[in-house]
């Protein structure tokens, strides 16, 4: 696996870093990108995708963005997603986003951009695509349980932070879809 990036959410420039290297990433094919993002509102810290997706479709991103708070994609149904978006877009660029987990607190409220799929989905299914964008969510080791102290405003702000630096770097390339709305997550 390859990082591009790795950066503290919070950070005061975390999203100009964040989308100077996703618009680098996409270059002159972002007109093709497609987002995957995956998650669930039934749990906090895997929720990160699905806000992500609620975000950037509520913005009116010129790209098409499959997962958000109503139709969440999970490792359930993530297959069909991929299939289907292979399909649809068969020359799009897929970018994943996702939660993640972390074994120690360091690494926590951190935006990982990598070229591919970190851990594993519970059944086994592979992701093929072609750029990965997490947020480090929540910490899980020996002594601290999955998810265990995850807050919600933690993940909705990290949430933010990945959305509005997608959103940056889209408005790199289609900045009349954006110049009334940039500030509205």
């Amino acid at each position: 696996m390859r990082e591009f990036l790795r950066i503290y959410g919070y950070a005061n420039n975390a999203m100009q870093h964040i989308s100077h290297k996703l618009s680098n990433i996409f270059g002159t094919n972002v007109e093709s990108v497609v987002f995957l993002c995956l998650g669930t509102d039934r749990v906090i810290f895997d929720s990160l995708g699905c806000m992500v997706g609620q975000m950037l479709k509520s913005n009116n991103l010129p790209h098409y963005v499959y997962g958000d708070l109503n139709h969440c994609i999970t490792g359930k149904n993530v297959g069909f997603a991929v299939d289907y978006i292979r399909t649809m877009h068969p020359h799009a660029i897929l970018c994943v986003i996702d939660a993640m987990a972390t074994r120690d607190q360091i690494h926590l409220d951190e935006v990982v951009i990598a070229d591919q799929y970190i851990g594993s989905l519970s059944n086994g299914t592979e992701i093929n695509a072609d750029i990965f964008v997490y947020g480090i969510t929540t910490v899980c080791n020996k002594n601290i349980k999955l998810g265990a102290g995850t807050r919600l405003y933690a993940v909705y702000k990290l949430a933010q932070v990945i959305a509005q630096s997608i959103m940056l770097a889209s408005n790199q390339h289609y900045p009349q879809n954006f110049a009334s709305q940039k500030n509205n997550i």
